[in-house]
């Protein structure tokens, strides 16, 4: 799991909202679900030739991660 500090600055580089990232609707709890879903879509494992397949899989991690932190969550 990435630090307090290392999790605020990414999402503040990233310019998005977790819950953008994740595709779902602010305050909505279907969060994990569609982390599920698009974690298993989009992992760098399954995905070998696939371009970028890294990049995404970390910022569908930063923003699971920020939502499961209540005092994150919170800000957004």
């Amino acid at each position: 799991m990435v630090s307090d500090q290392e999790l605020g600055n990414d999402l503040v580089e990233l310019g998005a909202c977790p819950y953008n990232i994740l595709g779902v609707p602010e305050r909505s709890d279907e969060y994990k679900q569609a982390f599920r879903a698009l974690i298993l879509k989009n992992h760098p494992d399954k995905n070998v030739d696939k371009q970028g397949s890294k990049e995404i899989t970390q910022r569908l991690n930063y923003a699971k991660d920020c939502l499961d932190r209540r005092e994150w969550k919170d800000a957004y």
